[in-house]
């Protein structure tokens, strides 16, 4: 009899297992609510900017308000028409593999995506600097399906979309909360970290058309951009690393090995405007310049370029060029919109 049993355990195990393998890489028919894109990209220059810059201006669904304070803090939001999604996202370079998770219904805030952990305490907000503690942002969302009683026709058909609302969280790193020690509650998600409230975000998705979220700096200017930058050839997919990307390989092209100098290289001074030519400067900077603070859409979807804390075979420096994650959120909607289906 425990030999029938066990047997029978196998043969059940078998066809979960057929059954579950292919809605792990393709949607199913008649699946409702949102899929998720995930697509690591080698984003040095303004290649992002190029591919995306046609569809900047088309309505998503967000009030102006909202989408210009996004805006100003790194996180472009875009809509783009399913049917150009492939050719808008072609002159992008993946530099790892493209993940797709069918995420469904989101009636609870949920994280969609985590970034890396912070490298620096001060990030640039639209109001100004904020220094926060050792931590990571996330991107939370909730969707669901809610009706468009603006496409209604004279035979009452209503038409069905995604509302898809999204807020940034910075999550401390071990953060502890004494007053659960005394009165131990259930957590909610304002125990995980700040919330930034002021940059949420509620849209219900255009008609075939996907979200794209991507990051960006606040000053960046896409409709003046030049198709002098072209993406970066030399990467190569096939590292799967959570979060933003993979860790580079020093064989890889992605990486480039370079001796550690031995002291700092001169950099060229600024040039200055026309009217300021022939002037004698009154002061001179001396020693490299600051940088600029990110923003949190940066801080989120972008690993900077920079010295690796890894060394190659040699004891050498790898240099790992700047990559993003841009998300792309395709909603699955039915025909007509109904109470009940």
């Amino acid at each position: 009899m425990g030999i029938l049993r066990r047997a029978n355990l196998i043969a059940m195990l078998l066809v979960m297992a057929t059954t579950l393998t292919p809605a792990q890489t393709e949607t199913p028919t008649n699946f409702l609510g949102l899929e998720m894109k995930l697509i690591p990209v080698a984003s040095t220059g303004t290649t992002i900017g190029l591919a995306l810059r046609d569809y900047d201006e088309v309505e998503t669904g967000m009030d102006q308000r909202t989408r210009s304070r996004l805006h100003a803090n790194g996180l472009r939001i875009i809509a783009v028409p399913i049917a150009e999604l492939e050719n808008a996202m072609n002159s992008l370079v993946p530099v790892s593999t493209i993940q797709t998770e069918s995420i469904g219904m989101l009636y609870r805030w949920s994280p969609l995506v985590t970034g890396p952990e912070l490298p620096e305490d001060y990030t640039r907000l639209d109001s100004g600097p904020l220094r926060l503690s050792q931590g990571r942002f996330r991107l939370l969302a909730r969707a669901w399906i809610v009706p468009d009683i603006s496409s209604a026709s004279d035979h009452d058909v209503v038409e069905a979309r995604l509302r898809l609302e999204l807020l940034p969280q910075h999550i401390q790193v071990n953060r502890r909360r004494f007053e659960h020690l005394i009165d131990p509650l259930p957590t909610t998600i304002e125990d995980a970290g700040l919330l930034f409230k002021r940059l949420k975000a509620s849209l219900d998705i255009p008609a075939d058309h996907a979200i794209v979220i991507v990051p960006a700096a606040p000053s960046a200017d896409w409709s003046s951009l030049r198709e002098s930058n072209t993406p970066d050839q030399h990467a190569s997919p096939g590292d799967n690393t959570p979060s933003i990307g993979p860790e580079v390989d020093p064989a890889s092209p992605e990486s480039v090995l370079v001796g550690r100098p031995e002291r700092p290289v001169d950099r060229p001074p600024p040039s200055q405007p026309d009217s300021q030519r022939g002037q004698q400067p009154s002061s001179r900077v001396v020693g490299p310049v600051a940088p600029s603070l990110q923003s949190i859409g940066e801080k989120l979807l972008r690993r900077q370029a920079g010295v690796s804390g890894r060394t190659g075979p040699n004891g050498q420096a790898i240099i790992e060029r700047e990559r993003s994650l841009v998300v792309v959120l395709i909603p699955h909607t039915p025909e007509r919109y109904a109470l009940i289906p």
